[in-house]
């Protein structure tokens, strides 16, 4: 696949992580605000001042964990998959075909990642200016980004299944279809049968 539309994916995967991340971050954020300020009454005034004036600290830091956190929990446990990645039908393989997506791989990604959000999406334009769209995480990591091969129009990857052993298995709905009845097609279908 040419760079181009794989390269729009891949932003669009990303912008949807980061928009999980800022959701997670706001969340967790707002929590903490909300138990300082239940708390800070209790405490001296100078302890009150002590915790405002590192409020953006807290926040700033809070964000680069969790973004951390989210990325390589995503990479690590889906080989190479995040949520943004899997909806676009996207995923992460090591160059060398020989090696399997392991816990390098997740953290090299993990840091290529951070230091392209944490540089103000600067060193995202990388992935812009070559020719093979191959970005500082793909460069750090020695990976590339694919896409995936779907099972009758999904993006189904189940964890810790590589992608051959995908291929190789039909992918069956976790749920029997049930008619209005209440009764699932198979059973409606042997009773017409009888």
């Amino acid at each position: 696949m040419k760079a181009g539309p794989l390269l729009k994916k891949r932003s669009l995967a990303f912008m949807f992580d980061l928009i999980l991340v800022k959701v997670l971050h706001v969340s967790l954020f707002t929590t903490y605000m909300l138990f300082i300020d239940s708390f800070l009454p209790q405490l001296s005034a100078k302890a009150q001042m002590l915790f405002l004036e590192h409020v953006v600290l807290v926040d700033s830091l809070s964000f680069v964990f969790i973004l951390f956190g989210h990325f390589f929990f995503w990479y690590e446990v889906c080989k190479g998959q995040t949520p943004g990645k899997f909806l676009f039908g996207l995923k992460s393989n090591p160059l060398d075909k020989t090696r399997q997506w392991g816990t390098r791989e997740s953290l090299l990604k993990t840091l290529g990642d951070l230091s392209g959000v944490l540089s103000f999406f600067t060193l995202f334009l990388v992935n812009f200016i070559r020719q093979d769209g191959k970005g500082i995480s793909d460069l750090l990591s020695q990976t590339e980004v694919t896409e995936v091969h779907s099972h009758s129009g999904s993006n189904i990857i189940r964890l810790g299944h590589t992608q051959d052993e995908e291929d190789s298995t039909p992918f069956y709905p976790p749920l029997a279809l049930v008619t209005k009845t209440g009764k699932s097609e198979d059973e409606e279908g042997g009773k017409k049968a009888a």
